[in-house]
């Protein structure tokens, strides 16, 4: 059977123009399947070549004569290969009109260049016979493609005239470089600045449709028809020129209008009022809602079309100036880039702020490769990685390329790993891996202890995955890192790392502050008493204020850190006096057992049990030794910690009454409202007749905040004004505040009693899990008020119950002391639990059934409780 032909080049580029993504996507799939063949190869290089010329002769014909000039100065020539006029195969393929023009077909034809050059690797392109085309003329046409491509108005034409720019200069090195990288340099000279004329229209364009909804479109400013809606945030400036017929533009990037710094405004008030407050209020939200990003044009895909062409032709270039004695910034080409990436890694724009990352990466990879020191092969990608691939063991012993490049690379690092943006930091975090691994130890030093090793560290803890996985990964292997190098550096740098993780304890992003938390945590746990000791009054006033932050996730981490290093360094805390008093961390901890976030109550609960194990274990000690009695700091901590004291704070909070009715705040429906939770006249049980009704009550769920993890709402305060008030702004976590309500509900105050209760018979020592034990009696009371009160968090709160006896009860009968635990004083809130209606709470009460059966019948020694626990969980 004769093997089915190859397809033509026509019909492999023939949807590279089409307007649905998808079909263009599928058209270069099937163009990446068929180019391994030299002559598909050939056939497509003839095509694109005759595309390109088509689309020349087009513009020339269309084009006014200034702006033919323009566009063909600005072209950049044919300067890889030189050659001209039209190839052998113009007359096949795309140059016929297969399919329309338009940005797509500009984008289809540079990206279907791109897998040409990928898929040829070293091949030398067929040009001896056979009616190859030349692949002199083929990269020079794809060089004339790129460089006007990096113009286009349209983001994803200008993302794939870099893939091209990139992938020629994997083919053509240095040649490429010295054609390429002045016009995008130029280009991103030319963009640096803010382009208010772009905002203006942008927020004319939002304002006028705003006032479509209800009204018939407004005209934009100056009359004429609307912006089309498909303009996107790249729109053509003030002084651009026409697009032609096919949708490129001949001069796409034009000229500022001249004083555009009142473009905004001006343009959105010159809006017509036919609706009066309508048209104010569209003028107000297109200028609000106009991105803080718009306004730069092509500055980031410039950028990244540059850090495109340092990949391919970064080495060969710093490889031929270190030939001749010079260094990295020599070549007056990176000298611009690295000048305006020091310049840009402050700049307003995120987005440019991590694509300047970007460019160093490729810098310092390209350097890296001259020098011929081994780079991580995952920089490329950037993937997240906890390993570190190839990422060498040994610093390299010489490295002059990329040691030149260490003390700019480095500032610049060191900033975008503290950015408030994670794309940026995750761009660092790359870009700081490469150059662990690149440089020599020596060129690094002045660097790493006081600048990178810090912000390493703490984007360790870093909310974001990626930057957190990475860091890990990059701090694992790196050579300045690795082998307990870290470690040493950190401790002979200490006090400079903790006063970033304090200074960070206050930035604006909640996200940095839990990592600083974590950070400051970590520090007392694992270094030496001696490094650690002299920096506690610097780390403690940190945490306590954290605990008192807007976001729970702070205010959870800060907590469990003081806890931590209170049972690391017990007298030394105790003597700084936070810990003890009306507004000391002990009286915090117990105000979080009531807290509207449940991982709060359980972190609280579990920072109690800890501190008590360590301050008893601490006065004991003493008391043994019959050594220098304790301070009257140490002690009277203790006496706020001791079994008493803390069985006492359970008993107290399991016994809070649920009727609390008379401090709620009943609705129209008389329900009571989302602040208290109380329970209502109306509504009573907690079936699913009663959910529904609470569920579909539009009285507790219309005009209410809406809360977020603390990001997306209004800015969160770091602090409150003052402890126990609420902050003046609402939204964001708990309301932009923390702690419980003004009427904190009463399921709340009892949850938090029953997991300090499981904190301290789980991991508590004797004495006081002994203090603890006989309060299960308490937590079965509980859940019988729970189950027979007119209450609408009931389920809720049962679901807590059954969630404490499931891990306390085991624990209870290892307790030695002869008590049986006795399942009758549950049976009739697990009556009501397994047959409420909702689900997760029928589940919890039958594994709690069978864990207290176990419990009974296995006596003072109880080894079945958390066997049959787990047997029922997997019925």
């Amino acid at each position: 059977m004769a093997a089915a032909a190859a397809p033509s080049a026509a019909a492999l580029l023939a949807d590279l123009g089409a307007p649905a993504h998808l079909v263009r996507e599928r058209c270069l799939l099937r163009l990446r399947a068929a180019l391994p063949s030299p002559g598909v190869r050939a056939a497509c290089r003839a095509s694109l070549i005759a595309a390109w010329t088509a689309d020349a002769a087009t513009r020339t014909a269309t084009a006014t004569p200034a702006a033919a000039a323009t566009s063909e100065g600005e072209t950049g020539g044919r300067a890889v290969g030189g050659g001209g006029g039209e190839p052998p195969a113009a007359r096949e393929g795309i140059a016929d009109g297969t399919f329309a023009g338009g940005w797509e077909r500009a984008c289809g034809l540079l990206r279907a260049a791109a897998e040409v050059l990928a898929s040829a690797g070293g091949d030398a392109g067929g040009r001896g016979g056979g009616g190859h085309v030349d692949e002199e003329l083929f990269e020079a046409a794809v060089l004339d493609a790129a460089v006007e491509g990096i113009r286009h108005e349209e983001v994803r034409v200008r993302q794939a005239a870099g893939d091209a720019l990139g992938a020629l200069a994997g083919h053509r090195g240095a040649q490429v470089w010295a054609a390429a990288a002045p016009v995008v340099l130029a280009n991103v000279e030319k963009n640096a600045a803010l382009d208010e004329s772009q905002r203006a229209r942008e927020a004319s364009r939002l304002a006028q449709q705003t006032l479509a909804r209800g009204a018939a479109a407004v005209p934009p400013a100056g009359g004429g028809a609307p912006l089309p809606p498909g303009e996107g945030d790249q729109g053509k400036t003030a002084g651009d020129v026409p697009t032609d017929a096919g949708g490129t533009a001949t001069a796409t990037d034009g000229t500022r209008s001249g004083g555009a710094a009142d473009a905004t405004a001006a343009v959105c008030a010159s809006i017509p009022s036919p609706g009066g407050d309508a048209s104010v209020a569209a003028r107000d939200r297109g200028r609000r809602m106009v991105h803080e990003t718009e306004g730069w044009r092509g500055l980031e895909t410039s950028l990244s079309a540059l850090a495109k062409l340092l990949s391919g032709a970064g080495a060969p270039v710093l490889a031929a100036v270190a030939a001749d004695g010079g260094g990295p910034t020599t070549d007056p080409h990176i000298a611009a880039a690295v000048a305006f990436t020091v310049a840009g890694h402050t700049h307003a724009n995120r987005f440019v702020r991590e694509t300047c990352l970007g460019v160093l990466t490729a810098l310092v990879t390209a350097a890296a490769t001259a020098d011929g020191t081994a780079a991580p092969s995952d920089t490329a990608t950037a993937a997240p990685s906890a390993g570190g691939g190839s990422v060498p063991t040994d610093a390299p012993a010489s490295a002059p390329l990329v040691d030149a490049l260490v003390p700019t690379v480095a500032r610049v690092v060191a900033a975008g790993l503290a950015d408030n943006w994670s794309q940026v930091r995750y761009a660092a975090s790359v870009c700081v891996r490469v150059l662990l691994a690149s440089a020599t130890a020596a060129a690094l030093a002045p660097y790493v202890g006081d600048l990178l090793l810090p912000r390493l560290l703490l984007n360790r803890h870093y909310v974001a995955d990626g930057v957190r996985v990475y860091s890990l990964g990059t701090y694992a292997t790196s050579p300045v890192t690795a082998g307990g190098r870290g470690r040493a550096t950190l401790i002979a740098h200490l006090p400079v790392a903790v006063e970033y993780f304090v200074a960070q304890a206050e930035a604006d992003n909640h996200a940095v502050r839990e990592a600083s938390c974590r950070s400051l945590a970590e520090v007392a746990a694992v270094l030496p008493a001696n490094a650690v000791t002299p920096l506690l009054e610097r780390m403690i006033p940190a945490l306590v204020t954290a605990t008192d932050d807007g976001s729970w996730p702070v205010r959870d981490v800060a907590m469990d850190a003081i806890a931590a290093v209170a049972a690391a360094y017990p007298a030394a805390v105790a003597d700084t006096g936070v810990l003890d008093g009306p507004d000391g961390v002990v009286a915090v901890w117990h105000a979080a057992l009531q807290d509207v976030i449940p991982s709060v109550r359980h972190g609280a609960a579990a920072c109690i049990a800890r501190a008590a194990a360590a301050y008893g274990a601490h006065v004991a000690a003493a008391a043994a030794a019959a050594a220098t009695p304790v301070s009257a700091a140490v002690a009277a901590v203790a006496a706020l910690l001791t079994p008493e004291a803390v069985a006492a704070a359970i008993s107290e909070r399991l016994a809070t009454p649920l009727d609390v009715s008379t401090t709620a705040t009943p609705t129209a429906s008389g329900a009571a409202t989302a602040d208290t939770d109380q329970p209502s006249v109306a509504i009573t049980g907690f079936g699913p007749v009663a959910k529904a009704a609470r569920d579909n009550d539009a009285a507790l769920h219309t005009g209410q905040t809406v809360y977020s993890c603390g990001s997306l709402a209004p800015k969160l305060p770091s602090r409150r004004s003052a402890r126990g008030a609420r902050p003046p702004v609402a939204g964001g976590c708990s309301g932009g505040g923390h702690g419980p309500p003004p009427a904190a509900a009463a399921w709340h105050v009892i949850d938090g009693g029953l997991r300090l209760w499981v904190a301290v018979v789980t991991t508590g020592p004797g004495p006081l899990r002994d203090a603890v034990v006989p309060l299960l009696a308490e937590v079965a009371d509980a859940a019988r008020r729970a189950a027979g009160a007119p209450f609408a968090q009931a389920a809720p709160l049962l679901g807590c119950v059954w969630a404490a006896v499931v891990d306390g009860v085991p624990a209870v009968g290892d307790a030695g002391d002869g008590r049986i635990v006795d399942p009758t004083a549950f049976a009739d809130a697990l009556r009501v639990s397994v047959s409420c209606g909702q689900r997760g709470v029928e589940v919890a009460a039958k594994r709690a059934r069978a864990v207290l059966a176990a419990a009974a019948v296995g006596g003072k020694r109880n080894k079945g409780g958390r066997g049959a626990g787990l047997q029922c969980q997997m019925m």
